[in-house]
């Protein structure tokens, strides 16, 4: 990175910092996918969740339907 007088990058400095971004973010996305591959089963679970009847936020709306209805129904 050269930099002037002034404290400015020429253009040659800026593509290297670019460069130097683009690496890294390559680098931690590969770090990323290897983990999320190696837990891919576990990874698989959580995505599909929500396709399965017994998930976590069904039956919490479903005992919250279940509680109003019993309050409505003992009111009557």
């Amino acid at each position: 990175m050269t930099n002037n007088d002034n404290g400015l990058m020429t253009f040659g400095g800026h593509l290297e910092v670019l460069r130097k971004m683009l690496f890294r973010i390559i680098g931690v996305a590969l770090v990323f996918a290897i983990v999320i591959f190696c837990a891919k089963d576990t990874t698989f679970r959580l995505l599909l969740a929500p396709c399965d009847n017994d998930f976590m936020t069904y039956r919490w709306i479903e005992n919250i339907a279940q509680g109003s209805v019993n309050r409505t129904v003992s009111r009557l």
